[in-house]
């Protein structure tokens, strides 16, 4: 996410006490053949079993159930979301299988410069919905070598910068239709826009397990987020956030992330060369504890 290429972007008033997920009702399991997209937040949703196992069939009520009960969305905020990506623009009928979501056409989840996946031109044979280990560790290990410690609207927006100038330097054919900001600093929303999603992203990361939801111990907040697309499942203990996520709260979270990135300087450009020429995943899995991010 959770987005969902995640898409999510969340953060409201009602602080409902939220207990662990129950692990024996909601296994890991990936059968053969399941169909899985660009998304790890539904992916996981997939592989726990809170949307039917083999990706497929997906309606807008058993998107509802799942997304509140795993993430806490309100039902308003993913029946937008879902109006959206069943734009005519998009093609995807519904009911739509995960693999859908791949499609790089606007009003759709997937986007260039995704901090997990490859952009669509640049990809072997267009897989732009497969985990891609570097591309992740590296976009960590880069706002750790800049200081940063826990994850935050600000790591968040350093991250995405780093993203989008890597694609604007290595593919020729790099699609990000960026938003407006009103002289509020509210955005100006345009689904349309690849940035629509990819701030959602970030944001969701944030309100899962990032010092913005009010965790202390941040290195542990990384790991968490780094085993959940990795694996593309839950970690042990993990608990939907008590805050729900609206569309309201989620738009001002998108955009206190994009006041942070419009405020940034450019990254020269030997600095992003390093962050994709060099594999970060080993060092930064030893950083955050353990092995995770070695896993494939």
């Amino acid at each position: 996410m959770l987005a969902l290429k995640s898409f999510a972007l969340y953060l409201i008033a009602s602080a409902a006490s939220v207990t662990a997920l129950p692990a024996a009702l909601h296994p890991f399991l990936k059968p053969p053949g399941a169909s899985r997209g660009p998304c790890p937040g539904l992916n996981i949703l997939a592989n726990h079993g809170f949307l039917p196992r083999d990706g497929k069939g997906l309606t807008l009520p058993i998107l509802q159930q799942a997304l509140s009960d795993a993430y806490n969305f309100s039902p308003d905020f993913t029946a937008t979301v879902f109006a959206i990506q069943s734009n005519p623009v998009t093609g995807i009928a519904v009911p739509f299988a995960l693999e859908d979501l791949k499609k790089h056409v606007p009003f759709v989840v997937e986007h260039d410069a995704s901090i997990s996946r490859n952009d669509f031109a640049t990809s072997r044979s267009g897989d732009n919905y497969s985990y891609n280990r570097t591309l992740f560790a590296n976009s960590l290990q880069y706002v750790r070598d800049l200081g940063f410690t826990e994850l935050n609207s600000t790591a968040m927006a350093h991250i995405r910068h780093l993203r989008e100038t890597q694609s604007e330097m290595y593919n020729p054919q790099f699609s990000y239709g960026r938003l407006s900001v009103n002289p509020d600093g509210s955005l100006v929303v345009d689904p349309s826009m690849p940035e629509f999603f990819a701030l959602g992203e970030a944001a969701f990361i944030l309100d899962l397990f990032g010092s913005n939801n009010g965790l202390a111990d941040s290195d542990t907040s990384m790991a968490q987020i780094a085993w959940m697309f990795t694996t593309e499942s839950f970690p042990s203990g993990y608990k939907p956030p008590a805050v729900q996520a609206t569309l309201t709260t989620a738009l001002a979270r998108a955009a206190e992330i994009k006041g942070q990135l419009a405020s940034l300087p450019p990254i020269p450009k030997d600095v992003a060369a390093k962050y994709w020429n060099t594999d970060f995943s080993k060092k930064l899995a030893l950083q955050l504890g353990g092995s995770l991010l070695d896993m494939s």
